[in-house]
Parts: C-alpha cells; structure tokens; sequence
C-alpha cells in the first residue's frame, strides 16, 4: 500500500508540473482536473520521446522530477492557489475518502484482466530495459498494439526500488476523477438542484466507480473509458467553471486516440463527432 501511494504522490507530482508549465507557456487557465489530465498526456509525450533512445529507468524518473522540480519553481503561485484551493474543499474530501480508500485497498490485488498477464505487463517490462525494440511484434503479435501511454506506467511503477511494478496509473486517475465529480454534483446540487446536468454527471461518476475493477491493473480500458467520458460530460460551458478556454479540449481529445486507437477508433469518432 505504501508503494502505490509513493507512486502515485510521484505521478501526481509530475503530472501537476508539465499542466502547470502547460498552462504557463498558453496562457489559459485551466482547473485541476484538466491540469493532471493534460500534465499527463504531456507527461507521456515527453516520456514516448525519450523511450526511443533509452530505456525508462528510476534514473529517467529521477530526471523528470528533477526537470519537475524546476517547472514548479517558476510556476509556485499556481501552485499555491492550487493547494489552497484542495484545503477550502473540506466537504467534498471527506465525501470523496471512502471511495478513494476502498480503492486503495483494492489495488493491492493482482491485475484481473486477462490481457494484463498476457501482453500488458510483459510490454512494460521491455519499455522498463530496452529501448525502443524495432520489429518487436515479430515476437510476439499483441506487441503490435502497444499504445504509447505504456511508457507512463513505466515511468512510475519504482521497479528499481521495489523489485516490482507499481502501477499506479489507473488508481491516481480514478481518484483524480472521483473528486472531480463529487465536487461538481454537490456544486450542481448547490446551485441549481436536481437538473439534467446533475443527472448526467451522477450517471458518470457511476460509470467511474463501476472501472474500480481496472486500477490495480495497467490496462488501457480505465482511460480509453473515462477520458472520452470526462471530455463529454465537461462540454457545456459555464462561467465559473475555472477555465477560460476550450483549448483543454482539444488536448484531450487528441489524447483519447493516441490511448488505444489500435482497437478504440470508432468510440472516439463518435466523441469527437458529438463534441464538435
């Protein structure tokens, strides 16, 4: 238990600095949900980089929380806000805590999808000691459809430290997601009562819960889930919502794809197709 929350601080660490230094070098505002979703997916770009010319090592996570570190400090008033933010949201964190503990807890267990033992977990081995492998799939067939989101759960599973994967992953972005909607239904039920927007946005968390089975393992069915989920539940714009432009969106749509487009194609036209 103590290693996955290590990891997760880590991941959470690095995936906060890159959507700060995002949201510094495009000068928009984004909220905290946004800011963790798109330091990951600029997280892993950077990380699918570097994994083409070295194999992703505690030594490249120690770089990138070095590189993190020097992000912070130019973006530190963010960072405070961010943090006074969290702590004047009392209510919403002790509902959120049961969920979020059941989940640890849960992720103590062995991966249960069947692909994870499969191809999952031996893929992040080669990402972990080799870099790239041309022709790899030669080898094995389900190394072909490698996403490269792979490389982020290589960078923080501290195989080094704990002579194991830790993965992590699916468990921060579950949790990130279950205080998301928690705050937003208990600010819908504030502010307008129970409206369509409330209706959808319980339907979602529901669906939230329902990938807990997903978090103790580094399967892409959690994101390729929930990241076209949380994109259509965040189009109506409102005021207050703590952003100032879409352009969020569009970093997370050109995400969905690069998840798991092998096998996902037509379930991410239709967002696109609908957000649009």
């Amino acid at each position: 238990m103590l290693a996955i929350l290590i990891s997760t601080v880590l991941s959470l660490y690095v995936f906060i600095s890159f959507g700060s230094a995002t949201e510094r070098v495009l000068k928009v505002k984004f909220q905290f949900t946004d800011k963790v979703f798109i330091g990951l997916s600029v997280a892993n770009t950077f990380a699918s980089f570097v994994s083409l010319f070295f194999p992703i090592s505690i030594w490249i996570l120690l770089v990138f929380l070095i590189f993190c570190s020097i992000l912070l400090y130019f973006v530190k008033e963010n960072f405070k806000i961010l943090t006074f933010k969290f702590i004047h949201k009392s209510l919403v964190l002790v509902i959120a805590a049961p969920f979020i503990v059941y989940a640890l807890i849960f992720s103590l267990n062995p991966p249960f999808p069947y692909d994870s033992g499969l191809y999952h977990i031996q893929s992040i081995k080669w990402i972990e000691e080799y870099a790239v492998v041309p022709g790899l799939a030669n080898i094995h067939g389900r190394f072909g459809f490698n996403p490269n989101v792979f490389t982020i759960f290589a960078l923080t599973s501290l195989r080094d430290i704990f002579n194991q994967e830790i993965f992590s992953v699916n468990f921060t972005i579950y949790s990130i997601l279950v205080l998301h909607y928690i705050s937003r239904i208990h600010t819908i039920a504030k502010r307008e009562g129970f409206t369509n927007s409330f209706l959808i946005n319980t339907i979602a968390f529901a669906l939230i819960l329902d990938q807990i089975v997903n978090i103790s393992s580094p399967t892409l069915d959690l994101i390729s889930i929930v990241f076209p989920l949380y994109v259509l539940t965040n189009l109506p714009k409102s005021e207050d919502d703590g952003s100032d432009l879409s352009l969020k969106d569009y970093f997370h749509r050109s995400f969905c794809p690069y998840i798991r487009s092998a096998s996902n194609w037509q379930r991410y036209r239709f967002f696109y197709r609908f957000s649009f």
